[in-house]
C-alpha cells in the first residue's frame, strides 16, 4: 500500500521473504566499508605503541590488542568454528574479554554474551536457542547452566591452541560479508521468553560511522567500558573508541556494582572524559560523593536506554559535566538510532533527538501510513541499522519488522512500539510505550508519566509506578521510590505534590521505599523483580464485632478511596487524603446512605469511627457559613487564609496545627463546594460575601488576611473591601501567589507579566517562556481541575471554573498599605508561572520567601513548619528571618 509520502509498505507478512534481497540491496560491501574488526587493526598499524585498553591499572597497547585478537581468531578457527557459527563468551569484563569480542567479529565467528551472573535457566535457554557450538569459559570448571550439547573450553586452553605470535600480527583474516551475524544478543521478552536480536556485520558497521557525530572526542579522549557485554551499549564503549585510536578504562566486575567510590576513582585516575550510562545508573553515580566528584573532568556523559528525567541533567550540570547528550535506540536497530545534546533549559521532559547519519526515521499511525508533525504515533525506524530480525522467532519477526519502498530501493523497517511526536524542526519527543500504557478501572493510565511527576520531588531519586494485582477487581498502582541519602519519605507530601500534578486515577494507593532497584544485566529496572507491596489485608477487629455495621461500610468506603487497609481510627489526612480524595470519599458515602455530608466534616471527624458517626447524626452538618475553623484555639488573633481555584480549604488544616498556639488560622471557603449552594458569579460578590463574615466573626480588627494561588488576588480585593468598610490590614499573607507592577488586564499584559516574572527563576530564555506561556493560555480556555469533574459529578455545582473567572476578570485592586509576606515555590510549572501570574500591585512591602517544590507542597509536608516560622515572625513583627532565599518585592 501507497501512505501519504509516497512510501510502499509491505506487509509484515511478506517480512521473512524480503530479508536476503534488503541485505544484498542495502549491505552491499561498498556500503559496509570496513569491518569492525579492520577498523580496529588499522588503528594497530597505524599506532601500534599507543595506548588502547587500561585494566587493573595494566595498560594494553594497540598492537599488544591486536596481536592478541588475531591470535584468538585463529584459535576459534583450529577449535572447529567457523563463519556463522555461535560462540558464547562468559568471560568476564577484561582485556581478554576485548580481545575475543575482536577475535569473533574478525573471523565471522557471532558471539553470543553469557553473563554468569544471569539465572542458571536464563542462560541454558539463550544458549540451546542461540545455537551455541562453543562456549569460551575463565576456568576449566563447566558450570551446570551450559546444555550438554555445547562445547567448551576455557580461556587459557583456547589460547593454547594458537599462540600469539611475537611477531607483528599480519595474518589477515576473509573479510566476513556484511550479512553475517556479528553477534546475537537476547533482550526481554513480553511473553517472559528472551528473544534473540540477531545484528549483522553491516549493522554493526554503520552505528561505527553514525558514531562520530554522536560523541565529541578529541585526540587524548578516554571512555570507560563498564556496561556488561550483554547490553549491547557496551559497543559504544569500548569498540567504537579503539576504532577510532582513542584509549579505553575497563571498569572491573567488582567495582562496577552500586558505582562504589573505586568506580569514581578510576575516572579521577585514569582521566576518563566520556561516560555512557543508564539513567538508573546515573543516579547511584550521582549520589556517590567521590564518582560525583570524579565527574568534574568528564567531557561528555550519554545517557540511554531508559528515559531521560530533567533533573538528572541539572545534577549532571553541576557537577561540572560540559556535554550531556540523550541517546535512544532499540537493539534492533543497532544498539542507537537517536542523539540529542541538551542545553543549559530543560523543559519538562528531555527529547531524543534527530536521527543519526543512515537512520531513516518514521511517525506512523497503526496501519503503517506517516502522521503530520506534532501529531503523536509509533515510531518506525527505516534503514541499515534494522537489524535480521529475532533469531528463531519467525512469528514475532513478522509482527515486528517489515520493508518498505522508497524511490525504488528496499527499506528494512522495525516498530519500535514507542509513542513520539516529531517537531517541525526534526527533533522528536518521547512519550512512552505502547505496550506499557495500563488500564485500571477503565481509565488508561500512562506509568511513565506517574514517574516523572514523582521524580521530581525533592528528596526522590527515582520513581517506578506499577499496577499489582491480580487482575480480579484488587488491582492497585503502587509507586516504587528511591529516597536520597540522609533524606525521610514523607508520604504525606509526596501524596500532596501529586494531587496538584495528576488525576485521582494516576494516584498511587501505596508507596514502597527501596534502598535500590533491581536491575537486569543492562542497567535497567527489572520491573519483574520489584518486592511486592504491603497486602491489603481486612483488619481483624473489622472481621469480627465490626462486620455488617455502620462503621464497617465506612472503613470499607476508606479503603476503596485509599486502596489499602484502613483501621476504624486512621485519620483521612495521615493518610494521605487531600480536597479531590474527599470527594471521592463523601460520594460513596453519600451514594449508599443518601446522606450528603459537607467537606468540612472531615476537618473534625477525620477517622473512619468519628465518621460513621456524624453520618448517623447529620443535623447541623450543613456549611451556611464561608468560615471554617480547623479546631479550638487560646489564641484571639486570627489569621484568614482564602481558598485557591479549588475552593476549598482542606488543605490548610496542616499549617493550621502548626500555628495552633500562635494564631488561630480560619479558612475562608467558596460558597458552591458544598452540596446545594451556589457560587459566586464575581470577584465582587466574593468579596462582599467574606467581608461580611469577617466583620461578624470580629468586628474591631485589626486583620491579618491571607490566601493561596488565587486566593492572593481575593485576599487583596478584600484587604481593600474591608478598609472600605472602615477596617485595619494588619498584613497579608500570600501562598505562592505572585505580584507585579501594575499591567493592562489583557492577554498581552498578562503574558509580559509571566515573562517579568520569569526573571526571579533565571535561566530561562525567552523562547522557552514564549512556548510555555501559550501553552498555558491555550489551556485556560478549557480548563476545568479534576475536582471541579468530581464535583460535578455528585451533583455539586463546580466552584473552580467561577473562582478562575473571577480571578482572571477581575481588577487591579490597587496597592495595599501593609506589609505583606510571600511564599513562592521553586518549582512551579509552566502553567503555574502562568496561571499565578496575578496583575496587581504589591502591598506597601513585601518580603518574599522561596521554599522548595512545587506550588501544591508551598505550605504543606516537609514545608509546613518553615512556612509555619515564617508567619509566626512576621505576625510578631519581627523580620522574616532566612527560610529561604529572600528578596524585597516592594517598596
Amino acid at each position: 500500500m501507497l501512505d501519504r509520502r509516497g512510501l510502499l509498505v509491505i506487509g509484515p507478512g511478506d517480512w521473512t521473504g524480503c530479508v536476503d534481497s534488503w541485505s544484498v540491496n542495502c549491505h552491499d560491501c561498498e556500503v559496509m566499508g570496513e569491518t569492525a574488526y579492520q577498523r580496529v587493526k588499522q588503528q594497530g598499524l597505524l599506532q601500534p605503541d599507543a595506548p588502547a585498553v587500561v585494566f587493573r591499572d595494566q595498560t594494553t597497547t594497540f598492537g599488544e590488542l591486536c596481536s592478541q585478537a588475531e591470535a584468538d581468531g585463529r584459535a576459534f578457527l583450529r577449535a572447529g568454528v567457523s563463519v556463522g557459527d555461535r560462540v558464547g563468551l562468559a568471560v568476564a569484563r577484561s582485556t581478554d574479554l576485548i580481545a575475543l569480542v575482536l577475535a569473533s567479529l574478525g573471523t565471522g565467528v557471532a558471539y553470543v554474551p553469557l553473563d554468569p551472573r544471569l539465572p542458571g535457566e536464563r542462560l541454558t535457554y539463550m544458549a540451546e536457542d542461540a545455537g551455541v557450538s562453543l562456549a569460551i569459559l575463565p576456568t576449566d570448571e563447566r558450570p551446570h547452566w551450559l546444555p550438554h550439547t555445547v562445547r567448551s573450553l576455557s580461556l587459557d586452553a583456547l589460547r593454547a591452541m594458537a599462540p600469539k605470535s611475537d611477531a607483528s600480527f599480519t595474518n589477515e583474516f576473509t573479510p566476513p560479508s556484511p550479512t553475517d551475524l556479528a553477534y546475537v544478543i537476547y533482550t526481554s521478552g513480553s511473553t517472559g521468553r528472551p528473544k534473540g536480536v540477531r545484528i549483522s556485520q553491516a549493522n554493526l558497521s554503520c552505528i561505527l560511522d553514525a558514531w562520530s557525530s554522536v560523541a565529541h572526542t578529541t585526540p587524548s579522549s578516554t571512555f570507560l567500558f563498564h556496561s556488561t557485554l550483554s547490553f549491547d551499549a557496551s559497543l559504544t564503549e569500548f569498540l567504537w573508541p579503539l576504532s577510532v585510536g582513542l584509549r579505553v578504562v575497563i571498569v572491573p566486575d567488582e567495582a562496577r556494582t552500586g558505582f562504589s567510590d573505586s568506580f569514581g576513582a578510576l575516572i579521577s585516575r585514569h582521566n576518563v572524559t566520556h561516560v555512557q550510562c543508564t539513567p538508573t545508573r546515573a543516579v547511584l553515580l550521582l549520589s556517590d560523593p567521590v564518582s560525583r566528584r570524579s565527574l568534574r573532568g568528564v567531557q561528555q556523559v550519554l545517557v540511554g536506554g531508559e528515559a531521560l528525567p530533567p533533573a538528572l541533567v541539572h545534577q549532571f550540570s553541576a557537577a561540572g559535566v560540559q556535554t550531556i547528550t540523550n541517546i535512544y535506540g532499540p537493539t534492533e536497530c543497532s544498539i542507537w538510532s537517536f542523539s540529542y545534546d541538551v542545553g543549559s533549559t530543560v523543559g519538562a521532559s528531555v527529547p531524543i533527538g534527530r536521527p543519526l547519519p543512515g537512520v531513516t526515521a518514521f511517525v506512523m499511525d497503526e496501519t503503517l501510513q506517516s502522521v503530520p508533525d506534532d501529531v503523536e504515533g509509533e515510531l518506525v525506524v527505516a534503514g541499515p541499522f534494522v537489524g535480521a530480525g529475532y533469531h528463531n522467532r519467525q512469528e514475532l519477526s513478522a509482527e515486528k519488522f517489515s520493508v518498505l519502498m522508497e524511490n525504488g530501493t528496499t527499506l528494512p523497517i522495525f516498530r519500535t512500539g514507542d509513542r513520539v511526536v516529531r517537531r517541525a524542526d526534526g527533533v522528536h519527543e518521547f512519550r512512552g510505550r505502547i505496550d506499557t500504557q495500563v488500564k485500571l478501572r477503565g481509565q488508561r493510565i500512562e506509568l511513565g508519566e506517574i514517574e516523572s511527576v514523582l521524580s521530581e520531588h525533592p528528596v526522590i531519586d527515582q520513581a517506578v509506578a506499577a499496577v499489582v494485582g491480580h487482575g480480579i477487581g484488587d488491582d492497585r498502582l503502587v509507586a516504587y521510590v528511591r529516597v536520597s541519602p540522609g533524606a525521610s519519605f514523607d508520604e504525606i507530601a509526596v501524596q500532596s505534590m501529586l494531587a496538584g500534578r495528576l488525576p485521582s486515577t494516576m494516584m498511587p494507593s501505596s508507596f514502597v521505599v527501596v534502598a535500590d532497584f533491581p536491575l537486569t544485566p543492562s542497567g535497567k529496572v527489572d520491573r519483574r523483580a520489584l518486592p511486592e507491596p504491603p497486602p491489603i489485608l481486612v483488619n481483624s477487629a473489622r472481621a469480627t464485632e465490626l462486620e455488617g455495621t455502620p462503621l464497617d461500610r465506612i472503613i470499607t468506603d476508606f479503603a476503596a478511596v485509599f486502596g489499602r487497609n484502613v483501621g476504624p481510627d486512621d485519620d483521612f489526612f495521615a493518610l494521605g487524603g487531600h480536597s479531590l480524595l474527599a470527594v471521592a470519599l463523601l460520594a460513596r458515602i453519600g451514594e449508599r446512605t443518601r446522606v450528603e455530608l459537607p467537606l468540612t466534616v472531615l476537618l473534625d471527624a477525620p477517622t473512619p469511627r468519628l465518621l460513621a458517626e456524624r453520618a448517623a447524626n447529620p443535623g447541623g452538618l450543613s456549611a451556611t457559613s464561608s468560615l471554617v475553623r480547623f479546631g479550638p484555639s487560646v489564641r484571639a488573633t486570627r489569621l484568614y487564609l482564602v481558598h485557591g481555584g479549588g475552593g476549598n480549604v482542606l488543605g490548610f488544616r496542616e499549617i493550621a496545627r502548626k500555628l495552633v498556639d500562635v494564631v488561630e488560622v480560619v479558612g475562608v471557603q467558596a460558597v458552591g463546594v458544598e452540596p446545594g449552594q451556589v457560587p459566586d458569579q464575581s470577584m465582587d460578590q466574593m468579596v462582599d460575601r467574606y467581608a461580611t463574615a469577617l466583620c461578624t466573626d470580629d468586628p474591631d480588627g485589626p486583620y491579618w488576611i491571607g490566601g493561596y494561588s488565587d486566593g492572593g488576588l481575593i485576599a487583596l480585593h478584600l484587604a481593600q473591601e474591608l478598609r472600605s468598610r472602615g477596617g485595619e490590614i494588619a498584613g497579608l499573607v500570600l501562598l505562592d501567589a505572585f505580584v507585579a507592577e501594575p499591567m493592562p488586564p489583557t492577554a498581552l499584559g498578562r503574558f509580559a507579566n509571566v515573562v517579568r516574572n520569569g526573571r526571579d527563576r533565571g535561566g530561562c530564555s525567552v523562547g522557552t517562556w514564549v512556548r510555555t506561556s501559550w501553552r498555558a493560555w491555550r489551556a485556560r480556555t478549557g480548563y476545568l481541575d479534576a475536582n471541579a469533574e468530581a464535583a460535578s459529578k455528585l451533583g455539586y455545582v463546580g466552584v473552580d471554573t467561577e473562582v478562575d473567572r473571577a480571578v482572571v476578570t477581575a481588577s487591579d485592586p490597587g496597592r495595599i498599605p501593609a506589609p505583606a509576606l510571600l511564599f513562592r515555590s521553586t518549582e512551579a510549572t509552566p502553567t503555574h508561572w502562568f496561571d499565578y501570574s496575578l496583575v496587581l500591585r504589591a502591598p506597601a512591602t513585601t518580603r518574599t520567601v522561596w521554599v522548595p517544590g512545587g506550588h501544591s507542597t508551598v505550605f504543606s509536608g516537609p514545608n509546613a513548619a518553615t512556612v509555619a516560622g515564617e508567619i509566626q515572625r512576621f505576625l510578631d513583627g519581627d523580620d522574616p528571618g532566612s527560610a529561604g532565599t529572600q528578596r524585597e518585592a516592594g517598596g
